[in-house]
């Protein structure tokens, strides 16, 4: 089976797991309703069977309850989606996806520090593996 992106709202539910480790269908339902989301207890209950099928989670039964955790990386995760954007989006250009990124939202001088801080670490990685 081929790696699956997740979804806007299956990134969200994500999220939640990545952030508590474990949760049960209310929990989730909870914390995303605690983020403003409108959706009934039941839909996140789909999501997350979907999610199992995709192998974007797993699961335990702890009595009556399923608790559902990551099955996927977080880093991993977003290293695929920042990958799929930029070859989508920007034709594999790294510089015309950081150029929109700017554009949609101007980095804070700290940002910017650390912008310069990972291109020095990338730079160095670059020179040493040659």
């Amino acid at each position: 089976m081929s790696e699956q992106l997740p979804t806007d709202r299956e990134l969200q539910i994500l999220g939640v797991l990545w952030a508590r480790g474990e949760c049960t269908v209310r929990e989730v339902y909870e914390e995303l309703r605690g983020q403003g989301e409108a959706l009934a207890q039941n839909t996140v209950q789909a999501f997350l069977r979907l999610m199992t099928e995709k192998q974007l989670v797993t699961y335990r039964q702890q009595g009556r309850a399923f608790v559902y955790r990551a099955a996927v990386a977080q880093k991993r995760t977003r290293g695929q989606l920042v990958s799929s954007l930029v070859q989508r989006a920007f034709d594999g250009a790294v510089d015309a996806m950081v150029q929109s990124a700017f554009d949609a939202k101007p980095p804070s001088e700290a940002e910017l520090q650390r912008l310069e801080e990972l291109l020095m670490q990338h730079r160095a990685g670059k020179k040493k593996s040659r």
